[in-house]
């Protein structure tokens, strides 16, 4: 499941381009999210 949530958030994020997220949910949905979006 994370990795599932990992690989579709990774998309959004490239054609987003966000300066911050907020994630709203479990564990996994934060670690994932966590995970993607690690500021460079």
């Amino acid at each position: 499941m994370t990795g599932r949530i990992m690989i579709e958030f990774e998309k959004v994020v490239v054609k987003e381009e966000p300066d911050i997220i907020l994630v709203y949910g479990d564990t996994n949905k934060t670690l994932a999210v966590a995970l993607v979006w690690v500021p460079n």
